[in-house]
């Protein structure tokens, strides 16, 4: 029901689109003719039709070859993943992270970047269903949030600190995540899906810590 960005309306919908260039106006480059090219999700445009109106500078070339499916998408869900691992860091190989809402698209992702880079990840879902969905995906570690959090991050993390906090959700699961944290770490909240503000321990965490908490939105990036 919120967003940083309120188009007039009536506006066209849609930050996702991917599709050939079959025409160039004035002082557009030529170059991008007959190609693919993937839209950026600026809101200056609407990109959910057959076709678009679309400024040059909120264009980038993209293989001809690639699935439409996930060239479409990249601006959004996979881009906002890779920022979210790359703009918070340093993160070296075997960091653990956390991540909250850890079977959306984002956090899965999430998971597999991560892998990639040799980064564990400690996952919270909110069911069983959602846990079963991380796992497959290859989320090392899955937790089911409920009262009993704190016990489940002692027994599944040990004596390990985390490195980083990615929250999609909000509320007290991220006070649980941020005491996890290692001196100097931080929480990075990018959306907010509960509705419940996120607080940190002032005392146990910010002050003496060195705990961060940080917003992103890949709007402002781009």
């Amino acid at each position: 029901g919120f967003c940083g960005v309120r188009p007039q309306l009536p506006a066209p919908l849609g930050g996702e689109g991917v599709g050939k260039v079959v025409e160039v106006g004035p002082g557009a480059d030529r170059a991008l003719l007959g190609h693919r090219v993937a839209i950026l999700p600026t809101y200056e445009q609407g990109t959910w039709a057959d076709r678009a109106v679309v400024a040059t500078r909120n264009v980038v070339a993209v293989s001809d070859e690639g699935d439409p499916q996930q060239l479409a998408m990249i601006g959004v869900n996979p881009i906002t993943a890779l920022l979210l691992l790359r703009l918070f860091g340093p993160l070296c190989e075997g960091d653990w992270i956390a991540q909250t809402g850890a079977n959306s698209a984002v956090g899965q992702y999430i998971i597999g970047l991560a892998g990639r880079a040799g980064i564990h990840t400690l996952n919270v879902v909110r069911s069983q269903e959602a846990a079963t969905q991380v796992s497959v995906a290859g989320g090392d570690r899955v937790v089911i949030d409920g009262d009993d959090l704190p016990a489940q991050l002692q027994r599944v993390l040990g004596g390990q600190e985390l490195a980083l906090v990615l929250d999609s959700i909000g509320g007290p699961v991220v006070t649980n995540l941020a005491h996890r944290l290692r001196f100097g770490g931080k929480v990075v909240s990018f959306g907010a899906l509960s509705g419940q503000p996120t607080a940190l321990d002032v005392r146990q965490d910010l002050i003496y810590r060195n705990i961060s908490h940080h917003g992103f939105w890949t709007f402002n990036w781009l």
